[in-house]
């Protein structure tokens, strides 16, 4: 059954397939991202060198192309769930259980360059991923129409097609754009599987290369999709070189799937033996800091001192005072000393001193460095990629600041962690290293310490000798001498007429 419409001339023209055999065919893909850059990085695992790895679920977006309005009668249907077809092949398509059914006004209308953003991932969460057109396209559904299986999916299509007469684009680009930069797109591709004549067939271009063909026979396909370094999948939409099916064929795209790691932490899922070990893949990142040293060097002179004051009296063992000053011995803080230490010896019964008197004088020599840092500026970081094929053993965890990266880290301040891969999986490890110069001055002091040791001696009264006996001797005589004339004397004093 088909439907037609009148073209300018009276010309009948039929512009789009509604009855088809409800047989419908995915084109599927699952990407890996290998550029030659990494081929020629090593693939055996370099020990500490690596950071670490998440296992969080891939971005997910699920498209369905439809109209906006009934078309030849028939509502359009919105598929929602998991693609049964996807998720038997590759795991991953296991959690894309909601679409953007994103529509246009079907057949005969026209809409030239539609754009659509902000699609939602799998779980209902808004995006910065969205697909464009450039060129005239339609929309329209087939029949039998159900919901039943991926019928929703299929049964509904944006079209374009090179008929004589027709205003709708042959040729129709598009561009995926949001992605994250030189990312592996898994990506699958929905067609109605109308066998020619009715739907002629037609093929798309991903990034300059053909990734998929739909003759209206294929089966599955895989494609190897990388974003490019502006985060998009740009291609063509066209029934290619020479032209695929018969010239006046409408060509039918019903919608895509795919699925990109939020980061290149992202661990794959693995998928059945239909992909083998394309999902077997995953990405680790991991990150180290290169410290590049600017230093100043400064040297300096400094002077101290250690004074020992002891004081006690002349010949004695005891000390009265024993005191050790970090200060020079001209400082108040010894002069003070000095005085109390007399005081001391005052009150010990010392009538005078001796002292200080240096007893000895040594000098030793120290050094010590102490760096301050003034500044630490920021490089350019750089990234680099390194490929893994198990079994290995791959170091991963933050390397923290390293000395040196030559072509693998070392001196790294941190430790690694471990990761295991099995026979056949594979790992692609971005290492960023991020340099920084830091401005320092590292100042040397010179220490030179004098330590003395002075002595302050105090002397008591000194005593009155006892006379010797021939001294007391003749003293005594003396003294005897002295009384007997001193009583002559009075004695005549007292007599003036006596004579002697």
């Amino acid at each position: 059954m088909r439907t037609s419409s009148k073209l300018a001339g009276g010309m009948e023209k039929t512009a789009v397939r509604i009855r088809r055999r409800p047989v419908w065919t995915i084109l599927l893909g699952c990407v890996l991202l290998a550029p030659a850059a990494w081929a020629e990085r090593p693939r055996a695992a370099r020990p500490g060198r690596h950071a670490a790895t998440s296992s969080a679920a891939a971005t997910i977006i699920s498209v369905n192309f439809q109209p906006n309005a009934p078309f030849a009668g028939r509502a359009p249907l919105s598929f929602t769930g998991v693609e049964s077809q996807a998720a038997a092949a590759c795991g991953v398509w296991s959690a894309s259980n909601i679409w953007n059914n994103l529509s246009i006004a079907p057949y005969p209308a026209l809409t030239t360059n539609p754009s659509f953003s902000n699609l939602v991932n799998s779980t209902g969460a808004a995006t910065g991923v969205g697909i464009s057109f450039t060129g005239t396209i339609s929309s329209a559904n087939g029949a039998p129409l159900d919901n039943s299986g991926s019928d929703a999916l299929e049964n509904e299509y944006f079209l374009i097609s090179p008929a004589p007469g027709l205003t709708i684009s042959t040729s129709v680009g598009y561009t995926i754009s949001g992605l994250p930069a030189n990312t592996p797109v898994a990506l699958i591709a929905y067609a109605p599987n109308f066998t020619p004549p009715s739907i002629g067939g037609y093929q798309l271009t991903a990034n300059g290369t053909v990734t998929a063909a739909f003759d209206g026979s294929n089966n599955i396909t895989q494609i190897q999709v990388t974003s490019d370094a502006s985060g998009a999948i740009s291609g063509w939409w066209s029934n290619g070189t020479g032209g695929i099916g018969a010239p006046d064929m409408e060509m039918d795209f019903s919608g895509f799937q795919l699925a990109y790691p939020t980061s290149l932490s992202q661990v794959g899922t693995g998928c059945d033996s239909i992909l083998g070990t394309v999902f077997n893949t995953n990405w680790t990142v991991s990150s180290a800091e290169i410290d590049t040293y600017n230093t100043t060097s400064v040297s300096q002179q400094a002077n101290t001192y250690q004074v020992e004051l002891k004081a006690r009296m002349s010949g004695g063992s005891t000390y009265v005072f024993d005191q050790t000053y970090n200060v020079a011995f001209t400082d108040p803080t010894v002069q003070a000393a000095i005085t109390q230490a007399k005081n001391l010896l005052t009150g010990a019964g010392a009538l005078s001193f001796t002292g200080p008197t240096q007893l000895s004088s040594t000098q030793s020599t120290s050094s010590a460095v102490n760096t301050v840092q003034s500044g630490k500026v920021a490089g350019t970081a750089s990234t680099g990629v390194t490929e893994y094929v198990g079994p290995a053993t791959v170091h991963i965890g933050d390397n923290g600041i390293c000395q040196s990266y030559s072509p693998t880290l070392t001196g790294c301040s941190s430790a690694f962690n471990l990761f295991t891969l099995q026979p056949g999986q594979m790992d692609f490890d971005a290492l960023t290293v991020s340099p920084y110069t830091i401005s320092q001055t590292a100042t040397t002091t010179n220490t030179t310490l004098t330590s003395q040791v002075y002595e302050i001696d105090g002397a008591p009264a000194p005593a009155t000798p006892a006379p010797p006996p021939l001294l007391l001797a003749l003293m005594g005589i003396a003294a005897c001498g002295l009384f007997v004339f001193r009583k002559r004397m009075l004695r005549g004093r007292g007599n003036p007429g006596r004579a002697s």
